[in-house]
């Protein structure tokens, strides 16, 4: 499991300012796909969060509710520096500040040093007293750090703490004690002694822009899974694109693959239309559509279709899964995006993620690779969330070397896709409502 860092104390400050209440933080889980057993509620909103950061930082969905986080609080410019920060290294820092954060990361051992120390004895209530006062300190340092408290108040404070610890220690009848916490910072007078700043432990190795890295194991049964919701879509016409599945037997595709509901009569969709690693072809499975489900958005607006699928009995639509829209999975700039596709009505191919360049208006602008058929393509973030329908490309070689990635008129080779927010305020505006 990632192990705590300071990223997430500072971001359990923010939430815990944020979403005080019990009910904030049941929301919060919930729409961040967290199993809410996994938390046991309580009326401190400091444990709930920090029992809540936990277990989204084992299941590698932090970022989740930090997007959803600014979705709520988009002034809040710190939660979108945290949105890039929070899975990073520790950048580099104080040595006054990194010698209190290695004697925090000590004194945190000591409730386990104690269990192990005295396996005979009963010490559950001295251990849950002392992590108490070390996560109250912990707490009261990230806000420190992050300049809410004023180093006079941060040191009664942490001399406050101390005499607790220290108490609890005597108590104990254990015979235990401990050294004084170090000072905050170096003080002279009204002003700061010397100090520099060096990396700390894990800031020796860096993340360039946003964070590449990825659990292999999680993002690879992610690819198999949302590949199995996307199809190859071939209309009367002789023309192809790409489509996924959706809750309810729906499908998405772009209004210029399937723009009325006679096309969608005519037009057959064919899953599992792909090879393994050896090349051999995998068995298919044919479906038509039923438009008597039927919306849709022109090609010069959002450019979608929505459209429901007849089932089969002998392969049921269920067996292929299906892909949850969210609107809080806003992108960002030089974030990773890959396309699950059928280019040219081939075989499914999926491009190796690459980078978002711009974000402007309804559009999402990458550089990640498709070709002609790929149009109706989801677009997945790296937590295989879908932020996007892709539905247009030019590059070098085409009319104007690209497409106007933004409002200043810059041109660039790019990929295009319409932000599935701004999809999902449509449907809500027709009152067509997916199914959860």
């Amino acid at each position: 499991m990632p192990s705590w860092n300071t990223k997430l104390t500072e971001l359990r400050g923010h939430l815990v300012e944020l979403y005080p209440e019990k009910e904030d933080g049941r929301m919060m889980v919930e729409m961040a796909g967290l199993p809410p057993g996994s938390i046991a509620f309580s009326d401190k909103a400091t444990s709930n969060w920090h029992q809540i950061l936990r277990e989204a930082n084992k299941r590698r969905k932090v970022t989740d509710l930090v997007q959803l986080a600014i979705q709520d609080y988009p002034e809040r410019e710190e939660l979108a520096r945290l949105f890039t920060e929070v899975e990073e290294a520790e950048p580099l820092t104080s040595a006054a500040a990194l010698n209190s954060v290695l004697e925090m990361e000590t004194l945190k051992t000591l409730p386990k040093k104690i269990e192990e120390d005295f396996p005979d004895l009963s010490t559950k209530t001295l251990r849950e007293n002392l992590a108490d006062e070390i996560h109250t300190l912990d707490s009261r340092r990230a806000e420190h750090t992050r300049g809410k408290i004023d180093p006079a108040d941060y040191r009664r404070i942490v001399e406050g703490v101390n005499r607790e610890l220290a108490e609890k220690l005597r108590t104990s009848g254990l015979g235990l004690d401990r050294p004084a916490l170090a000072p905050a910072a170096p003080q002279r007078g009204e002003h700061r002694a010397f100090d520099i700043l060096v990396p700390n432990r894990k800031g020796l190795e860096k993340v360039i822009k946003s964070d590449d890295l990825i659990d292999i194991l999680g993002w690879v049964q992610g690819a198999m899974e949302q590949s199995k919701t996307v199809c190859k879509i071939e209309t009367s016409a002789g023309e192809s694109g790409t489509g996924f599945l959706l809750g309810g037997g729906l499908l998405m595709t772009n209004n210029h693959v399937i723009p009325d509901a006679a096309t969608a009569a005519q037009t057959r969709l064919t899953f599992n239309y792909k090879t393994d690693k050896d090349n051999n072809v995998l068995q298919e499975s044919h479906y038509r559509l039923d438009p008597s489900v039927f919306v849709t958005s022109h090609e010069d607006e959002l450019d979608y279709t929505v459209v429901k699928v007849a089932d089969d009995a002998q392969t049921p639509l269920d067996s292929w899964g299906r892909v949850r829209l969210e609107d809080f999975f806003d992108p960002l700039l030089h974030e990773k995006v890959t396309v699950i596709q059928h280019p040219r009505g081939n075989y499914m191919k999926m491009a190796l993620p690459d980078d978002v360049i711009s974000i402007w208006g309804k559009y999402l602008f990458y550089t990640t690779d498709t070709r002609e058929g790929s149009s109706g393509s989801p677009v997945f973030n790296k937590h295989w969330k879908v932020v996007a329908l892709h539905h247009a490309g030019k590059n070098e070689e085409s009319y104007e070397g690209g497409l106007q990635i933004d409002a200043d008129g810059t041109i660039a080779p790019a990929n295009r896709g319409v932000l599935i927010k701004h999809i999902l305020e449509d449907l809500k505006k027709r009152n067509f409502l997916l199914p959860t």
